[in-house]
């Protein structure tokens, strides 16, 4: 059988797919999305069973992502239903912008294209370790979902799709 994807395996009648791991298994990413809730945890006072028994529930989802990292993507949801911070909130982005940064996006395709082309030694894929070669198409795809992520990225954060940032003045030091 040929593979259409040369840069994605195909499994052989026999062997089994590795596990797909989620973002939360990395000890960093844990820490950093606990962070605003334990800071609210130590400072808040449970006035009601209510409040003690959330209180009791976060703390030992907590105990439970520590113990389990596989488990932290559910515990991660489940705490997102029942505590709501701004820095746990996703930024949705309009269609008219999303359409808009599909379409900056396309733009370079043509030079990724080149840019392959002209490579001495040649871009590959690698995935769980195997890599793979891949055609002045795929670089391009695979360039174009890398463009439109950092696309996003940049316009959640700067609220700009042109690429230019705010600019700093310097202020010169009093003696």
């Amino acid at each position: 059988m040929v593979n259409p994807y040369p840069y994605v395996k195909i499994l052989c009648s026999g062997e089994k797919p590795m596990a797909k791991t989620n973002k939360y298994e990395n000890n960093v990413i844990w820490q950093a999305f606990l962070k605003p809730l334990l800071a609210f945890l130590q400072k808040f006072k449970p006035k009601t069973e209510q409040d003690k028994d959330m209180v009791e529930n976060a703390e030992y989802q907590i105990k439970r992502g520590n113990r389990n990292p596989q488990a932290r993507q559910n515990i991660v949801k489940s705490l997102k239903v029942e505590f709501e911070f701004d820095e746990w909130k996703s930024i949705r982005l309009d269609k008219k912008v999303l359409d808009l940064l599909k379409k900056d996006c396309k733009l370079n395709r043509p030079v990724h294209i080149q840019f392959f082309k002209d490579a001495i030694i040649k871009p590959v894929k690698t995935v769980k370790g195997d890599t793979f070669d891949l055609t002045a198409e795929q670089y391009a795809d695979l360039q174009y979902d890398a463009d439109l992520r950092l696309a996003k990225n940049r316009y959640k954060a700067h609220g700009s799709r042109n690429g230019t940032f705010e600019a700093f003045t310097v202020v010169e030091e009093e003696d």
